[in-house]
């Protein structure tokens, strides 16, 4: 899990393990990398972002990632009107470093073939400002979450994408993401562990027991 901020004292606490973020991705066995963005400009922001992740891909041989903000966002009328926008402008206007850093971030995942999960406003806008760069880049997104943060659910509706979880968390700082492991985990350890119904003992539906039969014979 990738937490971006551009300020200390909340990546402080995040290197620290004093947020509930941190305690959540230990019991999911996930990694926490607190990532102060210090950029000022836009093609800084995009670049820091991109290298930092890089890094982090080859170095622990990530094959998942989570983007989260320690910044709270809300998705205001002006913002949704950027969404109209093409191509780089729409960073632009967001003149956003922590949001810029993110998208990135996300362009360096998808170019590493990485699935990245989002969670909260500022990490869809991110991906928003990906796909309008590279449009492929959403074929490696997918959602944690549907926070409660105020425009959330149209964001990822014009990213669309949907959640396996919908929690009444009003911050994107990563808490639904480490959770939506948790099933990514289960569903992965189903697969490769049960039985299938043949080996189970499992017979296929006699047919004369069949739903469309015992229709028909009424």
């Amino acid at each position: 899990l990738f937490l971006w901020s551009a300020d200390t004292d909340s990546v402080a606490k995040a290197m620290q393990e004093e947020l509930p973020v941190v305690l959540l991705a230990r019991e999911a066995k996930a990694e926490v990398y607190p990532l102060l963005v210090t950029s000022c400009n836009l093609e800084e922001a995009l670049e820091e972002g991109a290298i930092l992740t890089k890094e982090y891909i080859f170095s622990d041989k990530l094959q998942m990632l989570a983007l989260g903000s320690l910044e709270k966002y809300t998705l205001t009328e002006q913002t949704e009107a950027f969404l109209r926008l093409e191509g780089i402008e729409f960073l632009q206007k967001l003149n956003d470093p922590v949001i810029t850093a993110m998208t990135g971030a996300v362009l360096q995942a998808a170019a590493c073939k990485v699935p990245v999960m989002l969670d909260g406003i500022a990490t869809c806008l991110a991906a928003v400002g990906a796909c309008k760069l590279a449009p492929v880049v959403l074929e490696y997104c997918m959602a944690g979450h549907v926070s409660a943060e105020p425009g959330m659910e149209k964001l990822l509706n014009w990213l669309e994408l949907s959640a396996p979880l919908k929690l009444d968390i009003n911050s994107g700082a990563g808490e639904g993401a480490v959770l939506a492991f948790t099933l990514f985990d289960a569903g992965i350890k189903a697969y490769n562990e049960m039985e299938t119904f043949a080996e189970a003992g499992v017979h296929a539906e006699v047919e004369e027991f069949a739903h469309s039969v015992q229709v028909k014979s009424k």
